[in-house]
């Protein structure tokens, strides 16, 4: 199997729960006029607009968020660094992001360190290097044990790796794990196919 590099867009970039809190924040930030908006607003717009498949619209908050005050501030280029490598990888430009990536992994924390590591292996899946990008996953696996993000990306390298059935077994934990994450089901209905 190939490995397809829309599965990244799987990846959510937002800390919402659901589809409605993120067109509910997205709104938000729409109503605050463009001229009136931080970096760290367009920042929280790219992350929405990345959420909702919009990769332009994402890019060009990126691009308006570094070029006001504050984004050279490390933790904002950081994570502006991870939505454009998220968006890159999205646009199968696995060299920038990765370049991307690899700039700002070692000062991103928490979720945005877990993001930026998935992103990393689907990178690496994309570019069918199985071996790479299992052994990320596996180091994510005891790094952070009560991840939704990697209970959920790991069934993607069993399934292109040519073994559905235990991709579809990770997946069936998954959805006890986090029985509200609607991207287990959607991840099953996929592998299903």
């Amino acid at each position: 199997l190939e490995f397809d590099p829309r599965w990244i867009e799987l990846l959510v970039m937002s800390d919402f729960a659901g589809s409605g809190q993120i067109i509910q924040r997205q709104q938000e930030l729409e109503a605050v006029p463009e001229a009136q908006r931080s970096s760290r607003e367009w920042l929280d717009l790219a992350r929405t607009w990345l959420d909702r498949g919009r990769t332009a619209q994402a890019m060009v908050a990126i691009d308006r968020a570094r070029a006001l005050p504050g984004a050279a501030e490390a933790a904002t280029a950081d994570r502006l660094n991870l939505l454009e490598a998220v968006a890159r990888a999205r646009q199968n430009d696995f060299a920038s992001a990765r370049r991307l990536l690899v700039l700002s992994l070692g000062s991103l924390t928490g979720r945005d360190e877990v993001v930026a590591e998935l992103a990393l292996a689907g990178i690496e899946l994309g570019e069918s290097r199985f071996a790479d990008a299992g052994a990320r996953m596996a180091q994510l696996a005891v790094r952070f044990p009560d991840s939704p993000d990697v209970a959920w990306f790991g069934p993607v390298l069993p399934f292109f790796s040519g073994d559905q059935a235990h991709a579809l077994r990770l997946v069936a934990e998954g959805e006890k794990r986090v029985p509200d994450d609607a991207r287990f089901p959607a991840l099953a209905a996929v592998f299903h196919l």
